[in-house]
């Protein structure tokens, strides 16, 4: 062999090593979250309402929140948007001006993008009537009605999701209602047991959406953690069978390519501390400790890891209810108990959940708690609040170091 040929199989070598290397060493795609600065209300610019968002949400140009604020003068709670550029300076729509009616008012229930903007769904309780209602717009500043005929479930509240193309508005489990961008709204058929309908959620995850929570177990005591996938094209998967079987309870999901990560509980404590949510009773009336796990899948949800406890370390108990991923970046959220008292918390991944990192952050006001996570062009913003309908927000966590 000549000295030329031993040399270009070297380069190759040489070659083909850097390509594996820079694949492997790559950063991973999204904003960066290794940094939070928590900035207080007081701080937030804008005029009009004070930010309350209920449900936070980006379409890659804008931030669009939607929420009730507590009116004073009237002793109700009043539906108002804001929109945002940069997540600190806040301009209010004009929702509040829609939503208000005389001796009624409006609860929000979700918040779904669609190809040609937003909806919000909500439910308007006046004193003898009780109705469901929704606005669009593409905007996030300017709302119009949208024509719902949809009747209040007494177990379930409306709830939205995008399959990427067509709006649907759940009624339960075994009717939704599709909204495709031209035409009519229609009933389809639901994806999931009719047992299964005061238990399930819904999370869209562009394109197609998620259905999780419990359902109970056929001919027997108890539930076990139930998952559906719906596609682009409406087509449904049930993705339960691969869930480790000792969850009784999907918390949270979220969804990069074919990687899931998902939140749930199961009983029994763990090594890493002390059980995370309260004690529950069995199946056989027993109290029983609880923990909350994490679990990940990497095709598309059928077959999952064991669930593996969440934890801020040993001897710190720790719970968590929502998940989030912005490009290979997944970012859970939660509470830890520390000194007594719970404060917020973060957990984030930056190799498609595969392993983790525990951000400790500062509390803000006793029981806080952490809202629905947000990005845009590289900013993550994540409401703290207290309190529930109507919760208070008392400021944003930023993904961006502190000056």
């Amino acid at each position: 062999m000549s000295r030329w040929v031993v040399a270009a199989a070297i380069l190759l070598l040489v070659l083909a090593g850097g390509a594996v290397w820079y694949v492997r060493s790559r950063p991973a795609a999204g904003p960066a979250l290794d940094h939070w600065t928590y900035v207080p209300a007081g701080k937030l610019a804008g005029a009009g309402p004070a930010l309350n968002p209920d449900f936070l949400t980006s379409d890659g140009k804008r931030f669009v929140a939607v929420g009730n604020t507590y009116a004073h003068d009237t002793r109700t709670a009043a539906l108002d948007s804001w929109t945002s550029a940069d997540g600190l300076t806040w301009r209010p729509g004009n929702l509040r001006r829609l939503a208000a009616g005389a001796g009624s008012y409006t609860v929000v229930d979700g918040l779904a993008r669609t190809p040609d903007g937003f909806v919000v769904i909500g439910t308007r309780i006046a004193p003898a009537t009780t109705s469901v209602v929704a606005w669009r717009s593409s905007d996030g500043l300017n709302w119009t009605p949208l024509p719902l005929p949809l009747a209040p479930s007494p177990t379930t509240r409306p709830a939205l999701a995008s399959d990427g193309t067509s709006l649907y508005a759940p009624t339960g489990t075994s009717t939704w209602l599709k909204l495709p961008p031209h035409g009519r709204p229609r009933a389809v058929p639901g994806a999931v047991p009719e047992n299964c309908e005061p238990s399930y959620r819904v999370r869209t995850v562009q394109p197609g959406f998620l259905l999780y929570g419990w359902c109970p177990v056929r001919g027997a005591h108890g539930q076990r953690a139930a998952l559906y996938t719906v596609d682009a094209h409406g087509r449904v998967r049930d993705r339960s069978p691969g869930l480790d079987r000792r969850l009784f309870e999907l918390l949270a999901v979220a969804r990069h390519d074919r990687t899931l990560v998902g939140i749930g509980h199961r009983y029994g404590s763990t090594s890493t501390g002390p059980s995370m949510p309260p004690a529950q009773p069995g199946e056989d009336g027993e109290t029983r400790p609880v923990t909350t796990v994490l679990t990940r899948s990497t095709d598309d949800g059928a077959t999952w890891s064991p669930g593996r406890a969440v934890s801020a370390g040993p001897g710190m108990p720790a719970d968590a209810d929502r998940v989030s991923t912005f490009g290979e970046r997944f970012l859970v959220s939660g509470t830890v108990v520390r000194g007594g008292a719970e404060t917020p918390a973060l957990w984030t991944s930056a190799d498609d959940g595969a392993t983790w990192r525990y951000h400790r952050l500062p509390g803000f006001a006793d029981n806080g708690v952490l809202g629905d996570a947000a990005g845009l062009h590289g900013r993550v913003v994540i409401p703290a609040r207290t309190g529930v309908l109507p919760g208070t927000t008392r400021g944003l966590f930023v993904n961006v170091r502190p000056r």
